[in-house]
């Protein structure tokens, strides 16, 4: 039963998954409150403004673990003193920030496959999307690993900003690769040493399956129709994520064995 309504949780709040994806045999759910903005990035050391959720410790590019997990948490769930940043949003060039609800923003870990995950890598560094774009077809991921939506549940997903939310809130969404290559924490493009499934398995190259992360990020947009939605990297199609893993090490692997190798839903905040 417990599997039944991880199912059901993730269909209902997520929407259908990418089509590489199955249903969540395990999942628990982080829900953190927007921290801060700064211009810092200690993965791709870009220059534009970011949005951070997460790790308060993130002030310059000189973060580290150690750091991170010494400088506290927005996140609801103990342990996590990860740091989950993306570009500043703009709607007609008005500042919006992600705190759309009471719990702004949302980072889903789960299992969907058969075997067993391993737990993240301490440091673990992943960016997703690309902030270069010049045209959304330079972002093949739009519309299926990063999307737009109406939140704050469940809502279709969008290749682009939708045009009005009945409820006030548009969601962008984040699905990071799981299978890692087992050797580098980072690469040249933050994105190299990951890979996605292929048929439901993690292909030869990459061979670590590690949990599926999954990130809603809830702006405030109004209920009337939406404006021209920016970001401080360009154009909508420029969005990305950058995740940096700080996670307590027990803590996270507990939480992987307890709820995904465990197959239950831990649901938001875990004990």
């Amino acid at each position: 039963m417990r599997r039944i309504a991880a199912f059901i949780l993730a269909f209902v709040i997520l929407g259908p998954l990418p089509a590489s994806a199955h249903a969540p045999i395990g999942i628990w759910i982080t829900s953190c409150l927007y921290d801060h903005t700064t211009v810092a990035d200690p993965i791709g050391h870009a220059m534009h403004i970011h949005d951070f959720v997460g790790a308060k410790a993130i002030v310059d590019d000189s973060a580290t673990v150690d750091s991170m997990r010494a400088g506290g948490t927005s996140c609801g769930t103990v342990g996590d003193t990860s740091g989950y940043w993306v570009p500043q949003l703009y709607e007609d060039g008005n500042i919006v920030r992600p705190d759309g609800t009471a719990r702004d923003d949302l980072f889903y870990y789960m299992r969907q496959t058969t075997a067993s995950v391993q737990t993240i890598p301490d440091g673990l560094k992943m960016v997703l999307g690309n902030p270069h774009a010049m045209t959304p077809s330079e972002e093949p991921g739009l519309g299926t690993k990063i999307f737009f939506k109406c939140g704050p549940s469940a809502g279709a997903k969008l290749p682009q900003p939708p045009v009005s939310c009945t409820s006030g809130i548009m969601v962008i969404s984040f699905v990071f690769p799981n299978c890692w290559d087992g050797l580098h924490l980072d690469s040249d493009d933050h994105i190299s040493h990951m890979a996605y499934p292929v048929g439901g398995a993690c292909p030869p190259d990459h061979p670590v399956n590690l949990p599926v992360l999954q990130a809603f990020w809830r702006y405030p947009v109004g209920k009337g129709p939406i404006g021209t939605i920016t970001l401080s990297s360009g154009d909508y199609y420029t969005a990305h994520m950058d995740f940096f893993n700080a996670w307590d090490p027990a803590r996270l692997q507990d939480l992987v064995d307890r709820c995904l190798n465990g197959g239950i839903n831990c649901e938001t905040n875990p004990e």
